[in-house]
């Protein structure tokens, strides 16, 4: 009897000392987190480039912009010159930091919100 009892308290509190953690395993994406690009300002350190990608599909102000094939490029309609730009940009975005390069150049560019 005593060892019934004595597996009766033992026993719980080995089930819940091996229990499974509560604490949820971090994650990597590979995906893009586009909704971070929009509606900002975004510029290199020099401020010789500026990207303003609207949710609205505008570009700056007169051109537009378009994801090619749900990916991580974007074709940006230049009205002006009537040729599109190809935007690859890098997965590991932030709300205020991103990095992106012309689909035809090895280098990537940093931008940010503020310098």
């Amino acid at each position: 009897m005593k060892k019934l009892l004595t597996l009766v308290f033992i026993l719980p509190l080995f089930t819940i000392g091996c229990g499974g953690d509560d604490t949820p395993e971090p994650t990597t994406s590979n995906t893009l987190n586009k909704e971070l690009l929009y509606d900002k300002r975004w510029q290199n350190k020099s401020n010789t480039v500026v990207h303003r990608i609207h949710s609205d599909g505008t570009y700056s102000v007169n051109d537009t912009w378009e994801w090619l094939n749900d990916s991580d490029t974007m074709i940006v309609h230049v009205k002006s010159t009537g040729k599109d730009l190809k935007w690859v940009f890098n997965t590991g975005n932030t709300a205020d930091r991103m990095e992106a390069k012309l689909d035809q150049t090895t280098s990537w560019g940093e931008y940010r919100t503020s310098w």
